[in-house]
């Protein structure tokens, strides 16, 4: 009889069991394609020892020609005794990883901060910080990571990590101390981190693994933090529920790039009303305020969303850099005519994304630009760079809001033009995924714009060139982008190749603690 029960496996056999070859992935699965974002929005959940959702699993092999067992992205070993075929939670499972194993294009580290609540889930998210491979480099022992206030998470994913790190630093007996207390207040739980698993038996057939699949994640939805506030700021004579679906009626955007999350909104009236965009600050939200100024600021957004779409080319909500932006922009426009200060806007736009400015501290740095903004003044990074061999490599996973904002510069190109969309706009990759072959389908430089019948519809992006020529092609793509945005926002942005970009980072980590260029200012 074939069998399907629940268990709750340990996360450190998961990611063990990859590395090793015995958890492994179907071919057929797609590739890992998680952000930046997304990755920290994981780590900060399972930091917090909250729960991440189950995984299906499927137990052994014995359909090897259906399932074509492969291996997780950057796990070493190829598959040999298999244990279990993930079905769901790639995405997940590689994420954590990458980040405990210290694989993939990103090292993920956690600031160390004497000031900072490790119990709270938004101290968290500012906590969180990523550097690439070239950084890591430069900050690859233990000494070099605790003057830079950095704990690597490669360090938590055991007690003998941590422990081994913590021996190697030259720290103040008091420092020291502090650290360890800490550790074990607030990190110690995460090799005992436990995942639900539904596993079935090896032996169902593919066709009953569908059934079962679908019938997993039937589970209901989620409460988060706007349903909370449904439940807070009922009365009978208002529901934000019902409230809500009025305004996505009153205003198609809010519908097209919010879908069924009204937290953005309820962002915006915290920006102005508190001063925060935390999630920790929407709760604080006193209920006759959001009653009061709901549908005013349902307006603003979707202000915030046909200016970006009409300027920037944000043609879909998952192009946007990163969702705070329209938080930030709803919120200026109650004060300002965001067409009136389009070039200061759009300065900010193009320099947030390519220059990845909210993959930490997004919650601060958002407050900071509101409040510039909202005086006509300039929030933007006092040079944009393009690092050469960067921008070659970036994929949606390694650097998404770069990525995000590529495809805002192609949308731009096809709505300068008016060009019409029979359906909504679609990007891909002018290259097939090829077997034993560099990914170049997810390389960011490779994508296009399409309408529903796969015709091109961007005048940027790259044109179909052989694989082999990439490199070269990739060159010219950055050139042109470095072009469209001199002309469309007046930015002039600096190419230099890694060897410049290293040189750079090797003088700044000298610099002073609040020196711009210091290494908890670089650019990821």
């Amino acid at each position: 009889m074939n069998e399907t029960r629940s268990q709750d496996i340990a996360l450190q056999a998961l990611l063990d069991g990859i590395h090793m070859g015995q958890v492994v992935l179907p071919d057929f699965q797609r590739d890992f394609d998680w952000s930046d974002g997304d990755v920290r929005a994981l780590l900060a959940t399972v930091l917090m020892n909250w729960p991440v959702g189950s995984i299906l699993l499927i137990e052994g092999v014995s359909n090897r020609e259906f399932y074509a067992p492969r291996e997780f992205e950057e796990a070493p070993t190829q598959p040999t005794d298999i244990v279990y075929i993930v079905l769901d939670g790639q995405q997940r499972l590689t994420s954590l990883y990458h980040a405990l194993y210290g694989r993939g294009p990103l090292r993920y580290f956690l600031k160390i901060d004497h000031y900072a609540d490790y119990g709270d889930v938004s101290a968290i998210d500012e906590l969180l910080v990523s550097h690439t491979e070239e950084t890591w480099s430069m900050l690859s022992t233990p000494e070099l990571q605790r003057a830079n206030d950095l704990i690597p998470l490669t360090a938590l994913a055991s007690p003998d990590s941590f422990y081994e790190w913590r021996d190697r630093l030259e720290s103040e007996p008091a420092e020291i101390v502090w650290l360890t207390a800490m550790y074990r207040k607030y990190l110690a739980h995460l090799p005992k981190f436990r995942v639900p698993a539904v596993i079935v038996d090896s032996r169902i057939s593919p066709v009953a693994i569908a059934r079962v699949f679908q019938r997993v994640n039937q589970g209901g939805m989620k409460l988060g933090t706007f349903d909370l506030m449904v439940a807070k700021t009922y009365s009978p004579t208002f529901n934000l529920r019902a409230a809500w679906e009025k305004s996505k009626v009153d205003h198609p955007s809010l519908n097209k790039h919010l879908r069924d999350d009204g937290l953005p909104i309820l962002s915006v009236l915290a920006l102005l009303e508190l001063g925060n965009v935390r999630q920790s600050s929407v709760l604080k939200l006193p209920e006759g305020r959001v009653i009061d100024n709901w549908e005013q600021a349902a307006r603003h957004y979707a202000t915030a969303i046909e200016f970006v779409e009409e300027e920037f080319g944000v043609l879909s909500s998952d192009w946007l850099p990163y969702g705070q932006m329209l938080t930030v922009l709803a919120a200026v426009s109650y004060e300002r005519d965001l067409r009136s200060m389009r070039d200061v806007v759009a300065r900010w736009f193009w320099t947030t994304g390519f220059g990845h400015r909210y993959d930490s501290a997004s919650n601060t740095r958002a407050v900071a630009d509101y409040k510039k903004l909202r005086g006509g003044d300039e929030a933007t990074l006092e040079q944009l760079r393009f690092v050469i061999e960067e921008m070659v490599e970036s994929t949606k996973g390694k650097r998404g809001a770069v990525h995000r904002a590529y495809l805002c510069v192609l949308g731009s190109s096809a709505a300068s033009e008016r060009r019409v969309f029979n359906t909504a706009p679609t990007p891909a990759s002018i290259f097939r995924r090829r077997t034993g072959a560099p990914a170049l389908h997810l390389r960011t430089l490779t994508f296009a714009i399409q309408d529903g019948e796969s015709n091109r519809v961007d005048s940027i992006g790259m044109a179909d060139v052989d694989p082999d020529q990439y490199f070269n092609a990739a060159e010219r793509q950055i050139e042109r982008v470095s072009e469209f945005l001199k002309s469309n926002a007046g930015i002039d942005a600096r190419i230099v190749s890694e060897a410049e970009e290293e040189r750079r980072i090797a003088e700044s980590v000298s610099r002073p603690e609040g020196d711009p260029d210091s290494p908890s200012n670089l650019q990821s």
